[in-house]
């Protein structure tokens, strides 16, 4: 059984997996997740690379084949994360950026997000989502509760992490996944299925930006599956039956 690797998004935390992290435990799924450089308090340089080099560490740190799975931004962590050969048994992509553009330039004519136009640029520099906004477009799928909960744990985010770009996308040859959430609000799922191209395989799910909150059993299934290394055919006929 692989462990899982849970990577967040801008302005989310390590704890945006907990219901996930708890439903893996439940399955025998080891995991471990991470706090990246690039947001909030965590210590450490604030950029793309940094969080990347992040990601590396955490891979290597574990005893152990590896699922990496990214979500948002994640994505662009994982995909430019020089993880040790071999070592990483699957790539998923949940609502992810895949690189090498930046998230900024990801968006393509016609496809424009409710945050562009919104963050709150602090003082130091890093930018914020106002948490009523946060609710509407990030959570706006999960129960008033869970959401309230999720939008308390929101930080800012470094700008110069949502510049920053990747020599590459999705590691060539690996065994990948992508996740299209089709209710999303921050990333169109337009823009998600051209970012998916490059994946071994596409699934769909009805979900906002934030799946690991309003549809953390289904989230937690998939990881399961590519953790324990069933095939893909498998994975995409279990996974249509779901939804």
């Amino acid at each position: 059984m692989a462990t899982a690797l849970l990577v967040h998004g801008a302005w989310h935390n390590s704890s945006a997996w907990e219901a996930v992290q708890n439903d893996l435990n439940r399955r025998g799924v080891p995991s471990a997740v991470l706090d990246l450089p690039g947001h909030g308090s965590t210590p450490g340089p604030e950029t793309l690379e940094a969080d990347c080099i992040a990601v590396a560490e955490a891979v290597r740190a574990i005893d152990g084949p590896v699922v990496l799975v990214g979500h948002s931004y994640g994505g662009l962590a994982i995909s430019g994360a020089q993880a040790p050969a071999g070592s990483v048994r699957a790539y998923l992509y949940v609502a992810a950026f895949t690189g090498p553009d930046s998230v900024m330039e990801s968006y393509a004519e016609g496809e424009e997000s409710p945050l562009t136009g919104s963050l709150i640029r602090e003082e130091d520099g890093r930018f914020s989502v106002p948490q009523a906004l946060g609710l509407e477009v990030f959570y706006h799928d999960c129960s008033p509760a869970a959401a309230a909960v999720a939008a308390e744990q929101l930080e800012p985010q470094a700008a110069r992490t949502l510049y920053g770009r990747l020599e590459a996308g999705i590691p060539e040859g690996s065994t990948s996944v992508y996740l299209v959430c089709t209710q999303d609000r921050v990333l169109p799922p337009s823009a998600q299925r051209r970012m998916a191209a490059g994946a071994t395989t596409t699934l769909e799910i009805s979900s906002g930006h934030s799946p690991m909150v309003s549809r953390s059993g289904d989230v937690a299934s998939l990881i399961h599956d590519l953790c324990s290394g069933s095939d893909h055919s498998s994975i995409r006929s279990q996974y249509a039956r779901a939804q």
